[in-house]
């Protein structure tokens, strides 16, 4: 697939996962980042940190193992490139459901600030 109809396709695909958070009964952004941490341990296996209260939470990601294994089998690119793709769709599908995000990243990881808009 080309860099266009990757782009394409994204948006598409942040409006779907976010019709699945909406039918899963989203209550609030704590809700949102549970379920979300959730998700990510039974689809790639990887643990996530969730804190916080239900205006305001924060999903901590550190473990690359998903990465690890993508990496072993030729996936280009690098671990920090890796990281901000998967904040930027983090981050598209947490504004589609009408919250408001903030990202941080670094070489171990990122933390996602998921919000009730003001």
């Amino acid at each position: 697939m080309g860099p266009e109809a990757a782009a394409e396709l994204q948006p598409l695909q942040v409006k779907a996962h976010a019709s699945y958070y909406r039918q899963q009964g989203l209550e609030s952004p704590l809700h949102f980042a549970s379920l979300y941490a959730q998700e990510h341990l039974n689809v790639y296996g990887e643990r996530m940190t969730v804190s916080g209260t239900a205006g305001r939470a924060v999903i901590e990601r550190r473990d690359r193992s998903s990465w690890d294994a993508m990496h072993k089998m030729g996936f280009p690119g690098d671990y920090v490139s890796f990281l901000h793709s998967s904040a930027q769709y983090a981050t598209a599908l947490i504004r589609e459901l009408g919250y408001a995000a903030e990202t941080e990243i670094s070489s171990h990881g990122y933390r996602l600030v998921i919000k009730n808009q003001s």
